[in-house]
């Protein structure tokens, strides 16, 4: 959530992903202005600058745009990196099994909170600690997961925002659908060690039940399984294919893209990126805008917040982008009721 430190204290009143209007962004700057002005203060005096911890599963790279907001709420918030904060970035580089020892290792630090780039890397930040304030960015499901006793109370030392995936699953089926009134059966992408795949796939079998659709779904584990799962699906003449969130998904995806495209495969995924990239469409929440909301929370608990009174949100907008290009490609045409719905159309 953008805006001031008041707007931070708001539980769920407002949305994470408002609009900054020009009056919200004259206040944001004056609040920056007096919380860095704060934030000097903290620097002059010789207390010690806020550590804070960001355990990855994948490479900076990979989230690039990401990691750029969440840094810039830090700095609507007035924090001045490097001077009354300190980042500390710990990256796995797609190896999910280097993730409990970074884990350990923030907690060693010590860092005052740790901030999660996603549910794979929120799990061993939980498991290395129970007193240092985790906040966590896209869990599908925080309280099957056992993360939360509730959203509203999250009771332990885990908060932060969710992503609603299963919801995400169903939506991009119907949106498949709709691209491809005729298709008849669709492949799924997932990754079974990624939490929350379950809880996706489950909501894509209700959705496909409904529309009508069979699911071819295919773990994904390794590089070679994305190869020979499409290589497959073009055999068996598949008519389209969606794609979960997990980390080898992507840090893999301008493969995916690229052997979607040479095998004519109609896809879509839930990052908007994958739509930049060439993808056909892309339906989900807008990822930035949750790691800038995540510094929200960061701020709240620097100042003496309690997580576990802090209410976990969940997103009230997502946003649909199809790509022209790619359609043109695939030799469909889009249909005018999703153009006019779409937040974003490339051509």
């Amino acid at each position: 959530m953008t805006g001031t430190r008041e707007a931070a204290k708001k539980k769920g009143a407002e949305c994470a992903w408002a609009p900054v209007t020009p009056r919200r962004r004259v206040l944001l700057g004056i609040a920056a202005s007096l919380l860095g002005a704060a934030a000097g203060v903290r620097a002059q005096s010789g207390q010690r600058p806020y550590r804070v911890g960001f355990l990855g599963a994948l490479t900076e790279a990979a989230i690039a745009e990401r990691v750029r907001a969440f840094r810039d709420g830090l700095r609507d918030f007035g924090y001045v990196e490097g001077s009354d904060l300190v980042l500390e970035f710990r990256w796995a580089n797609g190896r999910l099994d280097r993730l409990p020892a970074l884990a350990a290792e923030l907690v060693r630090l010590p860092v005052d909170v740790i901030v999660t780039g996603g549910p794979a890397a929120t799990r061993p930040a939980r498991a290395a600690t129970s007193s240092i304030p985790i906040v966590m960015t896209m869990e599908s499901d925080p309280v099957a997961a056992g993360l939360a006793a509730n959203l509203a109370r999250p009771g332990g030392n885990v908060t932060g925002v969710s992503r609603m995936a299963p919801v995400l699953a169903a939506k991009q089926l119907e949106i498949l659908k709709e691209l491809v009134p005729s298709i008849g059966s669709v492949l799924v992408l997932g990754s079974g060690s990624e939490p929350g795949n379950a809880e996706q796939l489950d909501g894509a079998r209700r959705a496909a039940a409904l529309l009508g659709l069979r699911l071819d779904y295919q773990d994904v584990s390794g590089v070679e399984d994305i190869a020979s799962a499409i290589r497959a699906a073009a055999g068996q003449r598949v008519g389209g294919m969606v794609v979960f969130t997990s980390p080898i998904l992507v840090a893999e995806r301008a493969r995916v893209i690229a052997l979607a495209r040479a095998a004519r495969l109609p896809a879509v995924f839930a990052d908007r990126e994958a739509a930049r990239a060439g993808a056909l469409a892309a339906y989900g929440v807008d990822n930035a805008e949750l790691f800038r909301h995540a510094a929200g929370y960061v701020d709240r608990i620097l100042r003496g917040g309690n997580p576990a009174e802090m209410p976990i949100e969940q997103p009230t907008r997502f946003e649909l982008l199809v790509n022209d290009r790619a359609a043109r490609e695939l030799g469909i045409e889009l249909p005018q009721s999703l153009v006019l719905r779409a937040d974003q159309v490339i051509r």
